[in-house]
C-alpha cells in the first residue's frame, strides 16, 4: 500500500489556494497527467453503476477548533466509511476532482465554516467496493461524497474547461539527475510531502516521475505536464522554499524576512534532480460551485 503524508499546513493552503488564484490545481501527488489540448474530465456520474455506492449513516456537525477530540483538518477513508473536517469548499475539492481542475465559486460560508463529517455504508456496499477495480473504486468514492454533498448540503455545481498558462516538466540540459529505484516493487512504493521551517521536503521510494507533479502544480499554480520520457520508478528526494516564503523584503512591521535554508522549486528541481519547468498552454476544469446550504440537522 503506498503511504502518502502530506503536512498540516499545506492541507490548509491547498483549499485556499484552489479558491484564490486563477490558475491553480492542487491535490496528493497525482500517477498519471493529461498533455496540453487533452483533459481527463469528470467521470459520468449518471452511470447506473455507481447509484448503490451511497453512504447509509451520516452525521455533520461544525468542526470546534476548541473541541474536536484531537482530530485535525483534512480527510480520511476507512474500508466501511468517510471521515473529514473540511470547509464544503473542500469536500467538493475531493468530491469532484480530476487531474488538472480548480474549484471557484461558494464564497463567503462555503470555505470558512469548518464541518466534521462522519459516514458509513452497509456491509453489502463496502464488500461491492472493494471487488471494484481501483480506478472505478476511486470513481464510486467521489460519487458517494457527491450524494452527500447534494443530499445534505444541498450542492449544485457545473463544469467548464479553459486553456490556462502551465508547465512541462523537462530534462535540464545537464540531464537527468534521479536514481533508479533500488525497490521496485510497487507494494512498497512511498510519496512524503511534508514541512520543515519555512521549507518543503519531498521524498519518494519507488515512484514515477510523475508522482511530484501535484508538488509542482501546488508551488508554481499552474497545471504541470510530465515531458521528462522518463518511464521508470525512482528514489528521489526535493528540498525547496514556497514561493510565499519568497520575499524580496520583510512583512510590514517584522524586523526580518522568513529564513530561506532552500533554494525556490525551479532552482532545486534542475539543481536537485535534474528537471526544468518550460512554460506551455494547458487546460484546466473549473468545477463551479453555483450554490450550497448549511445542513439543517441529521
Amino acid at each position: 500500500m503506498k503511504l502518502r503524508t502530506i503536512p498540516f499546513f499545506v492541507i490548509g493552503a491547498a483549499v485556499s489556494l484552489l479558491f484564490a488564484s486563477p490558475n491553480i490545481t492542487q491535490g496528493a501527488p497525482q500517477n498519471a497527467a493529461v498533455s496540453p489540448g487533452q483533459t481527463q474530465t469528470l467521470p459520468n456520474w449518471s452511470d447506473p453503476e455507481l447509484a448503490k455506492f451511497v453512504y447509509s449513516v451520516v452525521s455533520i456537525k461544525p468542526f470546534k477548533a476548541d473541541d474536536n477530540e484531537g482530530r485535525s483538518l483534512g480527510t480520511r477513508s476507512s474500508p466501511d466509511g468517510y471521515t473529514a473536517a473540511f470547509p464544503v469548499a473542500g469536500l467538493v475539492y475531493e468530491a469532484y476532482r480530476t487531474e488538472h481542475y480548480k474549484v471557484t465559486g461558494g464564497t463567503g460560508w462555503i470555505q470558512s465554516d469548518m464541518w466534521l463529517v462522519e459516514a458509513k455504508m452497509d456491509p453489502e456496499i463496502m464488500e461491492a467496493l472493494q471487488k471494484l477495480p481501483r480506478e472505478k473504486r476511486t470513481i464510486a468514492r467521489q460519487h458517494m461524497l457527491q450524494v452527500l454533498l447534494r443530499d445534505y448540503f444541498e450542492v449544485v455545481v457545473r463544469t467548464e474547461i479553459r486553456d490556462v498558462p502551465a508547465y512541462d516538466l523537462v530534462l535540464a540540459k545537464k540531464g537527468s539527475k534521479l536514481t533508479q529505484a533500488v525497490d521496485a516493487n510497487s507494494a512498497n512504493q512511498k510519496f512524503k510531502w511534508s514541512t520543515e521551517g519555512t521549507m518543503q521536503l519531498v521524498s519518494a521510494q519507488g515512484e514515477p516521475v510523475d508522482s511530484m507533479l501535484a508538488v509542482l502544480s501546488a508551488d508554481t499554480g499552474r497545471p504541470v505536464y510530465d515531458k521528462t520520457g522518463l518511464t521508470g520508478v525512482y528514489d528521489f528526494a526535493l528540498k525547496y522554499t514556497p514561493k510565499q516564503f519568497l520575499m524580496d523584503s520583510p512583512p510590514e512591521g517584522d524586523s526580518a524576512p522568513f529564513p530561506q535554508t532552500a533554494p525556490p522549486i525551479e532552482k532545486a528541481l534542475e539543481d536537485q534532480l535534474g528537471l526544468r519547468l518550460a512554460s506551455t498552454t494547458g487546460q484546466l476544469e473549473f468545477i463551479i460551485i453555483d450554490r450550497a446550504e448549511r445542513p439543517s440537522g441529521n
